[in-house]
């Protein structure tokens, strides 16, 4: 009465006064009473070893609970030497007059094969007596069985962990909301799992206090809220759970629901990375990598990648392959790169899968072979990586490493497009433009370039110009093919800039200004890009923006046409015929015309006809033997 102050004021020391006159009249129940009085240090100094005293003479009459209790302090090895098989014995004492608390005790010990041969139905066996007692614990540990050990059966752990849980049982309520959150066993509910999570972190539960910090940062049963997560992942930081502590470091880094703070993000990931936690170790490569916080250390960085990759983390795996790959930190190494890709990708980690098939595909650390390339690839793709969805669908577009397929190429593209990746979109465009893989669909390829344009893709800014500029899918309409051409080729995307600069060469769009123009077939043949190199040959031949030059004109087109741009032949064919800063020759201007034709520019065919009719046979055959001849020397003799 006095111990529980029931009907008197609440007096431990009144307890164990009257305790004692029981137990001195070899009373058991006050015996083992007032051992755990000094065990809990209630109304007396704590005294583990005079809790072990009093529970031996209770145990040694055959009282169950403070056998029970008696095999705990052998069992934590408080106030007595640590003796697991002495923990057992007395366990079983309890267990076997019926006391729930030893039988789930003892469950433990068969469980875990602690001072007993290890045995899962035995445990499973004792589970269920101390369950069917409605003991709190023994009900926790059958839902856990059932959970992740023997006879895994997630509906019938939700069935033992509920009972637990209306009992009061911290971890079965953490657990069962965990069956909630995951849809597990039971019907997903965020909201009661939210509550069960709550109930359990009340009672100082860390995980449940990191879980319902995890749904206050999803947004998941609760709105979301930032501020409320770091709080309770603070709460368990500071009791030393590890993914609390990542957790915490993590919203401190982003800068989320808390003032962004580098350095104490590093004291968070530090302290769970003392704890092995390969999260918070391959955060801390990173932030060594990327310079938060820290000075940028590749070497450090290795070293944290290096200690949670060795303990098997795959993301961390996949970092190392990088620098390895790069040479950063530690001396280039593609052998061993591929080494850690290749624990990475067998673990499915879609990064490190990307990056093997890349070695392999460019040949770096292995013989190039495009079909590995495209496994590997893949493997990430249908994980959802948009890079590895990209390439694969590069090489269906192509043929290569696989059957052409643009069906297929159209499906992966398609894939990255719905991720949103503006690669995706401009590529699948593409084969909507062409009907390639898809039917054709110049509507449908506008409204894809246009989703990779406003992104910022050059290609695709620069391929809605050229709807816009022919009408094709959308209404014609040269402002904005203007527009988009010059948002292109302000990321000095050369062949938009050629596109400008036809423009403004036309006035198209905007006043004709031969200057402007010039400016912009530089910019792009300063790239090498062949057709503008050849139209700015064009604009010094006719003295358009720039002083007649004719020795300029064709110092250019020779430059273009090693460049194999078609039309840079035909006009090399154009200077010979006129004899513009050359000796007028037809027979050199066929041979120009045929290489163009050659080369793919049909349009020559006309001028080649009217030449035809000016030239022997004689004639027309020296021409063509001087274009193979051209040909065959790389287009380097062909005068």
């Amino acid at each position: 009465m006095y111990e529980d102050g029931d009907g008197v004021a609440q007096s431990y020391e009144k307890a164990l006064e009257w305790y004692r006159k029981a137990a001195d009249q070899t009373n058991a129940i006050a015996e083992n009473n007032i051992g755990v009085l000094y065990a809990h240090g209630r109304g007396v100094k704590r005294s583990d070893e005079t809790a072990v005293f009093w529970y031996q003479r209770a145990a040694k009459r055959g009282y169950a609970m403070a056998q029970d209790n008696l095999g705990g302090m052998y069992d934590g090895g408080w106030g007595i030497a640590q003796d697991k098989a002495k923990a057992v014995h007395w366990y079983r004492k309890a267990a076997e007059q019926g006391n729930a608390y030893g039988q789930t005790h003892l469950g433990v010990m068969y469980e875990a094969g602690e001072g007993i041969t290890k045995d899962l139905k035995l445990a499973l066996d004792w589970y269920r007596k101390s369950a069917a007692q409605n003991n709190r614990d023994g009900l926790y540990n059958l839902g856990r069985m059932y959970d992740y050990g023997v006879g895994k059966d997630p509906v019938q752990a939700a069935k033992w962990y509920a009972k637990a849980a209306e009992l009061g049982q911290a971890s079965a309520q953490n657990n069962l909301g965990f069956l909630y959150d995951t849809g597990t066993g039971i019907e997903l509910d965020d909201a009661k799992a939210v509550y069960l999570y709550r109930k359990a972190a009340d009672q100082n539960n860390l995980n449940a206090q990191h879980n319902l910090g995890l749904m206050y940062d999803y947004g998941e049963g609760v709105a979301e809220d930032n501020g409320e997560a770091a709080r309770w992942f603070r709460i368990a930081a500071r009791r030393g759970h590890a993914k609390a502590q990542y957790d915490l470091a993590r919203l401190y880094e982003t800068g989320e629901g808390l003032v962004k703070d580098y350095n104490v993000a590093l004291h968070w990931y530090g302290k769970a990375a003392a704890q092995n936690n390969t999260y918070a170790i391959n955060s801390l490569g990173i932030m060594y990598a990327t310079g938060l916080g820290v000075a940028k250390d590749p070497r450090q960085a290795v070293f944290w990648y290096e200690k949670a990759a060795k303990l098997g983390y795959a993301i961390a795996q996949s970092n190392l392959g990088a620098m390895y790959e790069d040479g950063k930190g530690v001396e280039q190494n593609y052998a061993t790169a591929a080494g850690w890709y290749r624990k990475a990708a067998d673990q499915g980690e879609a990064s490190a899968q990307f990056n093997l098939a890349l070695m392999y595909e460019d040949g770096i650390g292995f013989a190039q072979n495009k079909r590995t390339a495209a496994e590997w690839y893949l493997k990430a793709a249908e994980q959802g990586f948009v890079h590895a969805q990209i390439n694969l669908g590069l090489l269906y577009d192509l043929g290569q490493g696989v059957e052409e397929n643009k069906a297929a190429a159209a499906r992966w593209y398609r894939a990255a497009a719905d991720l949103g990746h503006a690669t995706g979109q401009t590529n699948l465009a593409s084969l909507y433009s062409e009907g390639k893989g898809v039917k054709k669909d110049d509507a449908v390829a506008a409204r894809l370039y246009l989703e990779a344009a406003v992104q910022g893709n050059a290609r695709a800014q620069n391929n809605l110009g050229m709807m816009y500029l022919n009408g094709n899918g959308v209404k014609k309409d040269n402002t904005s093919a203007l527009n988009w051409f010059k948002s292109a080729a302000d990321q000095n995307y050369a062949d938009a800039q050629n596109n400008l600069a036809v423009m403004y060469a036309t006035g198209k769009g905007v006043k004709r200004n031969s200057k402007t123009a010039v400016s912009w077939y530089r910019k792009a043949a300063g790239q090498d890009y062949g057709l503008a190199v050849s139209n700015l040959a064009m604009m010094y031949a006719d003295g358009k923006g720039v002083k007649k030059n004719y020795k300029k004109a064709r110092e250019l087109l020779l430059k273009a046409v090693q460049l194999r741009e078609m039309n840079a032949f035909a006009n090399m064919g154009y200077l010979y015929r006129n004899g513009f800063g050359v000796k007028a020759s037809y027979v050199t201007s066929y041979m120009w015309y045929i290489l163009s034709i050659r080369a793919g520019y049909t349009e020559a065919a006309e001028t080649v006809a009217w030449l035809e009719k000016r030239l022997s046979k004689k004639n027309v055959k020296r021409a063509r033997a001087m274009a193979e001849r051209c040909r065959a020397a790389g287009y380097k003799q062909c005068n």
